[in-house]
């Protein structure tokens, strides 16, 4: 092979790795700007209001100590049904985030704070309701361990 062409080859190689990275960045931007789109549309006053009144359940320490003699636990069904809702709705984000639909970034931006307050305190809620739906809310629980690490402050030895 000539030295013409062998440099002809690396230069159209790296025209196809520059091209293939320009291409990602721009796909990626647009799954984080579609991602920011359908979050905000689903974040209508009722998801809020749902998300609020689970937090001032969590705040009253009602998880603390939950006796669990139904599939409800010792919550009232209408408190039960609003926890439910909150659950589904992170369950489908979470969903959609491991289908790659949703930027997973984008989303912990969005929620990430108040998915983790959540999880932390709804689990033992969430393994409660799993002796009687073994598959509930599997991928919420695999978005909050991820959002876990991600806010976990990165330690690197020798700084």
């Amino acid at each position: 092979m000539s030295r013409l062409a062998w440099w002809s080859l690396i230069l159209l190689s790296v025209l196809a790795v520059g091209w293939n990275v320009r291409r990602t960045r721009h796909r990626d931007r647009a799954v984080r700007e579609a991602t920011r789109a359908r979050l905000a549309e689903h974040e209508d006053s009722a998801s809020l209001e749902r998300i609020e009144r689970v937090r001032r359940l969590i705040d009253s320490g009602v998880f603390i100590g939950l006796v669990y003699p139904g599939p409800w636990g010792s919550l009232g069904e209408d408190d039960a049904r609003t926890v439910h809702s909150v659950l589904d709705a992170f369950e489908r984000i979470a969903g959609r985030v491991r289908g790659g639909q949703y930027d997973a970034a984008t989303v912990f931006e969005h929620y990430g704070e108040v998915g983790l307050t959540l999880w932390t305190h709804l689990r033992p809620y969430v393994r409660h309701v799993r002796h009687y739906e073994p598959d509930r809310w599997r991928d919420f629980e695999w978005l909050a361990i991820d959002w876990m690490r991600r806010s976990q402050p990165r330690h690197h030895p020798g700084r």
